[in-house]
């Protein structure tokens, strides 16, 4: 497809956030970091997708550079997701991240906060039309997911994992409530 998603954590350095952009791209993690920058880049050059890297606050500057070069290398869309204080520091505020800043002055964006409307049309999108009241109920009894667009879609997706092996095919309230028990 024409996104490529990568979640990543505090661990990842430059090696990690590459195996991943690797095992993204379904091409070679094998070899030196260099030859699967390579890799990387051969496949993301001149190609309309883009790269989105969410939890890219925990990442190390090292890890933020490279991305950099990815970018300027390929020409490829890059959407860097992470908390509010990433704003502050990808804003030019230390000498280390002048650079990254320099690319990003004027395209940080604060996305609003998520909403009970929000919250419906993720739920649209996930589960039957007749399941909808009811998934909003339990929705409603746990208010702090039902503020958060990323604990929804992670319970979401522990339910639809619970579904796929089920059989089923589909989310059931059921099936939310208890994935949001065991994210809890």
């Amino acid at each position: 497809g024409s996104l490529v998603y990568v979640r990543v954590s505090s661990v990842h350095g430059v090696g990690g956030v590459l195996g991943e952009l690797c095992e993204e791209l379904g091409i070679s993690q094998s070899g030196l970091q260099l030859a699967r920058y390579k890799r990387v880049r051969h496949e993301l050059k001149e190609s309309t997708r883009c790269v989105v890297v969410d939890d890219a606050h925990r990442l190390s500057f090292k890890a933020l550079d490279l991305l950099c070069s990815i970018y300027d290398d390929t020409g490829c869309g890059l959407v860097l997701m992470g908390i509010t204080t990433m704003r502050k520091w990808i804003s030019g505020a230390s000498d280390e991240h002048e650079q990254l800043a320099s690319r990003v002055a004027g395209r940080v964006f604060t996305v609003p906060n998520f909403t009970d409307a929000d919250a419906s049309l993720l739920l649209k999108a996930a589960m039957p039309e007749s399941s909808l009241d009811a998934a909003l109920d339990v929705l409603k009894a746990d208010p702090k997911t039902l503020s958060s667009a990323r604990r929804l879609t992670y319970a979401l997706e522990m339910a639809g994992r619970v579904a796929d092996k089920r059989g089923v095919g589909v989310i059931t309230p059921e099936m939310l409530s208890a994935a949001l028990k065991r994210a809890a």
